[in-house]
């Protein structure tokens, strides 16, 4: 039941809404409290949805191996990912999380 969950959001139905919401807070690390640097984001997730994004993204380092280098920012990342899916769309060929 779950891997067909899985599977029809990885092809395009949207996944429900407990896997994508994320519940943050701040956590204190130490120092003064006063001072913002002092702490730090966590974010909670439900465990499918924790699994659910170790999926997408497992699935995006394999659609891109090869394609960027690692000497390249998390910003040229993620507009080389819009530049492949923009072209996937201008041929009007499918595209998945999937890479096929």
């Amino acid at each position: 039941m779950i891997r067909n969950m899985f599977q029809k959001a990885m092809n395009g139905k949207k996944p429900p809404n407990e896997w994508t919401r994320a519940y943050s807070t701040s956590i204190f690390k130490r120092g003064d409290r006063k001072k913002a640097e002092n702490y730090r984001g966590i974010s909670v997730l439900s465990t499918l949805g924790r699994i659910y994004s170790r999926v997408v993204r497992n699935k995006l380092e394999e659609a891109i191996e090869g394609k960027i280098g690692e000497d390249q920012s998390c910003i040229d990342h993620i507009y080389t990912v819009e530049q492949l899916l923009e072209k996937k769309r201008a041929k009007k060929q499918r595209y998945t999380l999937s890479g096929h």
